[in-house]
């Protein structure tokens, strides 16, 4: 697990105009920037907890590494269970956490990944771009699953083509247009990656960072307008990487941010 500071004042743009879901925003609101600004809001924000799905071999785990250590292997073992990285993030210098869940494709272990679907705050769907025909095509079941879990209406959606760097020109191309037609049947944002020459892969993160951390803010900030005519300040609390809104008393301790550990290794 790898831990970084990365500062940014700006929401990286998304991959294309065509691509861009029109409900994701491509900025920081103005509430957020305002509360950012003039320190209002006593706010703790530990992070968001982001699962990345898709079928064996897709390059999930290429994907993160190389977002996370900068490296990339030719193969890696596959992912038993599940996996995850952490990542801090500064946005208008307000300190952010991004907890990236890599999830293992194999059938044999839905049964164990399923299980930390929950508490979302968004979802990566990757498929393997040299091979459509299939990993693209299941990105809907992966979806499918996550819904049953998890509603993912109030989840930020991104759909991933990895392994960009095997295909000719024309083929990106194709793949551009089948990607982004795929993205707007499942109301994802489409993006194209390679984690062999790291291209487009530390801008989709810090873009899936921001807009969480955009969403997060904004909903502490709607929140506490609500309720300051009563004195009471609305907080962001750390449940292993679970979003959530909590009215603090005087009873209540301060909340503590929840280290994470490893849930599953890989095989040796």
């Amino acid at each position: 697990m790898t831990t970084g500071g990365r500062h940014y004042s700006a929401v990286p743009q998304p991959y294309s105009d065509e691509a861009c879901h029109s409900e994701i925003p491509s900025s920081f609101s103005p509430a957020v920037r305002s509360a950012c600004q003039s320190h209002s809001l006593t706010t703790q924000i530990f992070g968001a907890k982001v699962i990345v799905l898709g079928d064996s071999s897709v390059g999930k785990t290429s994907l993160i590494r190389r977002f996370v250590s900068r490296t990339f292997e030719c193969s890696y073992k596959a992912t038993i269970g599940v996996d995850f990285e952490v990542q801090k993030f500064y946005f208008l210098s307000k300190q952010f956490d991004l907890r990236i869940w890599d999830t293992a494709g194999n059938e044999r272990f839905k049964t164990i990944t399923s299980a930390y679907y929950r508490g979302s705050n968004a979802i990566i769907l990757v498929y393997d771009a040299s091979k459509p025909e299939d990993t693209l095509q299941s990105t809907r079941q992966w979806l499918e699953e996550a819904n049953e879990k998890q509603p993912a209406d109030g989840c930020l959606l991104f759909l991933v083509a990895s392994k960009k760097d095997l295909l000719t020109q024309t083929g990106q191309v194709q793949m551009q247009a089948e990607g982004t037609a795929m993205a707007k049947e499942l109301g994802a944002e489409f993006w194209a990656v390679s984690s062999m020459s790291g291209e487009n892969v530390a801008d989709f993160f810090t873009r899936v960072a921001a807009l969480c951390f955009n969403k997060a803010v904004s909903a502490v900030a709607q929140h506490d307008s609500t309720d300051a005519g009563a004195g009471k300040t609305a907080q962001i609390v750390s449940d292993g990487g679970l979003i959530r809104l909590q009215k603090p008393s005087m009873e209540s301790q301060p909340s503590q941010t929840h280290t994470p550990g490893r849930i599953c290794c890989r095989q040796s």
